[in-house]
């Protein structure tokens, strides 16, 4: 069944299908829109939330620096729509990513022990990722995912490596065990 959904970046639109394929729900097949970042997400979210009262549609977004999702979905919409299935990720997509420690630890090439055991405590997952790529033995790794000097928080190929990540290393099944954000997700997904 296709389904519109839109989402906040390009790692979110490979991440997606990869997760539901993961789920189990691969019949959810979404027709993704990049909205090209958090604020463009929200103005594009405004239409999904109105299309959600006639059909099925779907988002995913990142918590950033908001209290709760549902702070926050109240704060972007007066009435949230129960077509919309937007999907929340504490804080940043990339706690989620973190998630599954042992596969993230074996990617960026470095000790599992460097990774979170809280991942959706993570006050900006985007750094602490970039930071643990850091001490990473690859030198790939380094180039890929840190940023030179010039002050940018993420390295030149960073969406493309991440992505990767995602459809050829990270595993649900492992992830949602240590997130409950994943988990309340997965099983909100799987009851579309």
């Amino acid at each position: 069944m296709a389904i519109p959904a839109v989402v906040e970046g390009y790692m979110e639109s490979v991440f997606l299908p990869v997760v539901l394929d993961q789920i189990g729900r691969a019949d959810l097949e979404p027709i993704i829109r990049i909205a090209g970042g958090g604020r463009k997400f929200w103005l594009d979210a405004a239409r999904y939330n109105e299309a959600g009262k006639h059909t099925t549609v779907m988002g995913l977004a990142d918590l950033e620096q908001a209290q709760c999702a549902s702070s926050l979905l109240a704060c972007k919409f007066r009435h949230k729509s129960s077509g919309f299935h937007l999907r929340i990720a504490v804080r940043m997509l990339e706690s989620w990513l973190l998630a599954d420690r042992q596969a993230m630890a074996r990617f960026l090439r470095v000790p599992i022990s460097t990774l979170p055991m809280n991942p959706d405590g993570e006050v900006h997952a985007k750094r602490a990722l970039v930071d643990i790529a850091r001490r990473s033995t690859s030198k790939y790794i380094r180039d890929a995912l840190v940023p030179d000097d010039s002050g940018g928080v993420v390295g030149p190929d960073y969406a493309a490596t991440m992505s990767k990540f995602i459809e050829q290393h990270w595993r649900v099944s492992v992830a949602r065990k240590t997130s409950p954000s994943l988990e309340k997700a997965c099983q909100r997904w799987f009851a579309i």
